[in-house]
């Protein structure tokens, strides 16, 4: 039976392993941790990311659940940066 589960925070032992041997790629979701107001989630980028990925995913082998030639890593969250960079003074 062939593998489909290819999310790795799904994977089990050395599934990971058996994946990264059959094709060394990976695809990272990466989604900035910001508020978007009351009515939404604080990572809603990430959200979007991850479902985004999912879904290339899922039409690149028409009628698998989510599988490719490539492991979906977890989403990575990031931070905006609060403050601006200094400017250098004369």
């Amino acid at each position: 039976m062939k593998q489909t589960e290819r999310r790795y925070e799904w994977l089990y032992g050395d599934e990971l392993f058996d994946l990264i041997d059959e094709q060394p790629l990976a695809w990272l979701p990466l989604g900035i941790l910001e508020k978007h107001g009351g009515h939404r989630p604080w990572g809603l980028d990430g959200l979007k990311a991850h479902a985004v990925c999912t879904r290339l995913a899922t039409e690149l082998q028409p009628g698998e659940t989510l599988t490719s030639d490539c492991v979906l890593r977890m989403t990575l969250p990031t931070a905006p940066d609060p403050a601006p960079a200094p400017t250098a003074t004369p």
